[in-house]
Formats: structure tokens, sequence, C-alpha cells
């Protein structure tokens, strides 16, 4: 937590004395769009540090300076993703509760009205915002009857606008450099925008990857019936697949839902324009591309082709993998510190190829945000920790 006490500092003049006519600035108007409404206030400070008229303080002369402070959540955000600031008003130590402070951002060269917000009864105070550009922050308590204004440090956001060339450049250095080959392809649902090397429309054997589609199959033909529930013995063959990559639970759902038309279902309804079957009823050879790989993991998102519920079920499952089997995308915490995200991976030592084939899919984020993919394919010898690395560390290239 950082803190200042302001009383008479020359501050910046405000570019507009008069508040914005809604209390939710539109993307044009300002570059972050709070996610609360707060109310719109009668009269706006002619320039920080200046109590608006309304709000006169007429403090003693021996009156105690007030504080502000500001905890950022992080100098460093993620454009498009909300984020809080908070801090406390008090005078003297003592916590001003139900005073209201202006949050205000810099404009050009002057400083612009963002929002009011009123300190609750142990004098915090937060407020929450999606940031869209670099900006610098305030907020300012401009003082009542009983106590003298106090302003807090300015808070400056650098917003990453997701991915950097360095980023990319960096993940496709790294995949292009191992051994055999690799390739990855990203998603963002926010921004509905693609990412990936350019090798992503390239294919791989899925392996156990594809588990997340036939799952989701097996649930698409319970819908089709009209059940709103699973049956104990479907839930356990998910579960079974999804946690624990069981190739029998997956063997007896494929059987049952038409072999080779579990595919073709997939490529027709997911829109899928790499992928193919690479042997006749064997579904740990279909073909798959990287980008394919994330069009898969869209297509169970919820209220697509899945009712919401049972595709929140799924990815459930999926951010319960078991640990032995969550190597790779997950072991780079793309999510934050000990965050699980929802992953399939896939691996497979080809003995009659003398090779290794380890795919990883990862979604995580505030509405199933970020979509990745991660392929390899390599030498045997190796063994499969270093298709688990390759995955890792491109992870970590991307979003750490």
């Amino acid at each position: 937590m950082i803190a200042a006490t302001l009383l008479t500092a020359p501050v910046p003049a405000l570019a507009d004395p008069t508040p914005e006519p809604t209390a939710t600035p539109s993307v044009s108007e300002s570059p972050s769009t709070p996610t609360t409404s707060p109310s719109t206030p009668t009269t706006s400070p002619s320039a920080p540090g200046t109590p608006p008229a309304e709000d006169t303080p007429a403090p003693g002369a021996d009156a105690v300076a007030t504080t502000v402070t500001v905890t950022p959540p992080s100098h460093s955000l993620p454009a498009g993703e909300t984020r809080t600031f908070s801090g406390v008003v008090s005078n003297g130590g003592v916590p001003l509760a139900g005073v209201r402070v202006s949050v205000i951002q810099q404009a050009g060269t002057g400083w612009k009205f963002v929002a009011h917000v009123t300190t609750g009864a142990d004098g915090a105070w937060s407020y929450t915002f999606a940031p869209i550009t670099n900006t610098t922050w305030r907020t300012d308590f401009y003082g009542n009857e009983l106590y003298p204004a106090g302003f807090s440090p300015l808070y400056s956001a650098t917003i990453v606008q997701f991915p950097g060339v360095d980023r990319i450049n960096s993940a496709t250095a790294f995949v292009h450099g191992r051994s055999g080959w690799a390739s990855w392809a990203v998603y963002d649902q926010l921004t509905k925008r693609w990412y990936g090397d350019s090798r992503q429309a390239q294919v791989n054997n899925t392996e156990s990857m594809i588990k997340v589609w036939i799952a989701a199959d097996l649930i698409m033909g319970v819908q089709q019936t009209g059940r709103t529930t699973l049956t104990a013995y479907e839930r356990s063959l998910i579960s079974k697949m999804i946690r624990y990559s069981d190739d029998q639970a997956t063997e007896n759902v494929y059987r049952l839902r038409g072999r080779n038309e579990v595919i073709n279902r997939l490529i027709r309804i997911c829109g899928l324009t790499d992928t193919y079957i690479g042997k006749t009823n064997r579904w740990s050879w279909t073909k798959m591309s990287p980008r394919d790989g994330v069009r898969m993991g869209l297509c169970i998102m919820p209220a697509k082709h899945l009712w919401t519920p049972y595709a929140n079920y799924l990815l459930g499952e999926m951010r319960s993998v078991a640990p032995s089997n969550a190597f790779g995308i997950q072991q780079a915490y793309p999510a934050g510190d000990g965050v699980r995200i929802a992953v399939k991976n896939g691996w497979t030592a080809q003995g009659a190829l003398s090779i290794w084939n380890v795919n990883c899919l990862g979604i995580w984020g505030a509405g199933n945000r970020w979509l990745l993919v991660v392929e390899t394919r390599y030498p045997v010898n190796l063994e499969q920790g270093y298709g688990a690395i390759t995955c890792q560390e491109t992870t970590r290239r991307l979003f750490r």
C-alpha cells in the first residue's frame, strides 16, 4: 500500500470541470470502462485539490491532514479484464466512514472525472474497471465541514495488449527450436483474436486430447433425448475419460456413438478445416492441427452446442484432472500461481514410428477467455517429459 498526504501542493487542472452526463464512460470517452454505475455528481471540482463549493470544508486551523491510500492490483494489467484498486481514507489515523471520494484519470494534458465512490464503515473504498489503454489515476477526497481535503498518490497502469510481438516471437522461436515438430495456437474470446505460429494448420495425432470431444459428443446425445441430467454411469464414464484419461471408458463411448461418426460430427459441428480421420475407427489417430484443437475447445463452451449446465460440468471435470495428467500448460499456471485451469492432454509413444506425440489443451480466464493448444512430435528416446516441457515453456513465454 502507498499513501500520500497532500493539502496545498499544486496539481494539474481538470481538462473539463463538468462531469460526464453518464456514470459509465464509453471506450471513446475514456481508456477504461467501469463495471459499476456510480452516481453522477451534482458538481465537479474545478481542479484536483480544490474542494467543490458544496463541500467546502470549515475545519479549524489545527485540523489534522487527511490521508488517502491506494493499493493497486498491479502496475501491469491485461487489456479488457476487470481489476479492482482500493484504499482507505483516514484522518489522524481514524478511518472516515461514509465520505465520498472522486476517481479521476489523466486525459491528455488534464484530468477527467470517472466516478464517485463512498467509503465503508472502515474508511475503505474500492473501484473496479476494465482497462483498455495506458493511463494514470488518482483518488481525491475534497474535504467536508469536519475534515480537510486529501489526495492519493498517482497510480499508473500499463495495459498489456496480449500477446505482444515479443511474446509471440519468443514462443515461436522456442517451439521451432525443439527436436522434431511443435506448434501452438491461441484464441482470445474477449477480443475475438487468433494467434499462433506458422505451423498451426499442420496436423498431429490427437491421442487422448480428443477425449474432450468424445465426452461432449456423449452429452450431445443425452441432450437430444431432452434429458437435463446425466446418469451415474454416464458421469462415471466422463470422469474416467477426462480426469484419468481412461482408454477403455473412451472406447466404450466411442463405439456407442458410432466410432468414425463421432469424428465426422466433430469436423462438421465445430467447423474444423484441417482435421481428418487418420485410421478408421481409431479415435487416437485423429489428425488435428493446433488451430483446430482450439476450435474443438470453443465448441464445448457454454450455450454453444452444449447446454450451459452440461458445458460447465465438462469444464469442471477438466479442472479436476489428476495431477499426473495435468502437465504442460497447467504447470505454467497461466491463470496465476496455484490456480487450476481446464486441461486435457494427449500423449503416446508410437514405437513402430519411433516418435512421441504429446499435445496439450488449456482453457482459463474470466468467461473462459483463453484457449491454448500446443502440439508436439519428437524422437521416442526423449521421453514424455520433453513434450510436457514444450507445452509448459510455450505457455510461460506467452502468458507469464
